[in-house]
């Protein structure tokens, strides 16, 4: 994404972690993705306000 290191080493590390986090997080979709489209769309996944909780009250 960056293709000039900023000045500041900090920043740079920092943007570093984000891109490892988003590949990560690309990787964790493609695998949802392929999971999802065997076992369906019931298995809980996380979404964008957070980690969805499997229903415990009947």
């Amino acid at each position: 994404m960056y293709t000039s290191p900023p000045s500041n080493p900090a920043v740079g590390n920092c943007i570093g972690r984000l891109e490892e986090m988003m590949a990560d997080m690309m990787v964790m979709m493609q695998e949802i993705r392929a999971s999802s489209s065997t076992i369906g769309p019931s298995q809980p996944t996380a979404s964008s306000t957070g980690p969805a909780q499997p229903p415990t009250d009947p």
